[in-house]
């Protein structure tokens, strides 16, 4: 992993941070997408520390909370359903990569 960089949304705190801690201890490249700049940089400070990896970025997704006092409706449109099993170039089945990973 250590030529990858990953994007990882929700990187903040639970499933995301510990996403990011494993991606960071492989020698990955990580960019941290939160919400909250205090505890995006918390985070980011603690993937470092516990890692040895700085490679490590965060980048706040509060864009949207400026142009839009509330969100009603979220819809994750990206999705495929192939009928034979084919691969990415990293080994994954390309329906779980793009409708769980992606």
């Amino acid at each position: 992993m250590g030529e990858k960089v990953c994007l990882i949304t929700g990187a903040t705190s639970g499933i995301g941070k510990a996403t990011a801690m494993g991606l960071t201890n492989m020698g990955a490249s990580v960019v941290m997408v939160g919400r909250d700049r205090g505890r995006g940089e918390a985070a980011m400070a603690d993937i470092k520390e516990s890692s040895g990896n700085a490679s490590v970025d965060l980048m706040l997704a509060d864009v949207f909370k400026e142009a839009y006092p509330r969100l009603d409706v979220l819809i994750n449109n990206a999705g495929v359903f192939l009928s034979k099993r084919i691969s990415t170039a990293d080994g994954i089945e390309i329906t779980f990569a793009v409708n769980d990973l992606a």
